[in-house]
């Protein structure tokens, strides 16, 4: 537990991610139109069809790890860990943690 302020200049030092509930993000967070809208111009289809070392903008990589199904997700997983890409293991695992922590479909 931290302040906001704190938590964001502990984060930007150390280099970590910050952590925080949905009932938090909903409560309290700002949508940024500009990233809205930039999401908004691709279709579901034309971002499915990309990997995801084309995808240069954050907000377009987590759009297209939500459009994974389950299985997908898990077999990407399972692919990283092999070729040992564990940048992209690690992207897969905090999706499907964060779709655990939703209790939505793994």
């Amino acid at each position: 537990d931290s302040r906001t302020s704190d938590a964001i200049a502990i984060a930007l030092r150390v280099k970590c991610d910050i952590y925080t509930t949905p009932e938090i993000v909903r409560g309290c967070g700002v949508v940024l139109e500009d990233a809205v809208e930039e999401v908004d111009k691709d279709s579901d289809d034309s971002i499915l069809a990309m990997e995801p070392e084309e995808i240069q903008d954050e907000t377009k990589l987590k759009k297209w790890l939500s459009l994974l199904d389950a299985d997908e997700l898990s077999d990407r997983l399972d692919d990283a860990i092999s070729d040992e890409n564990y940048e992209y293991a690690k992207m897969y695992k905090d999706e499907i943690r964060r779709r655990e922590e939703e209790g939505g479909p793994r």
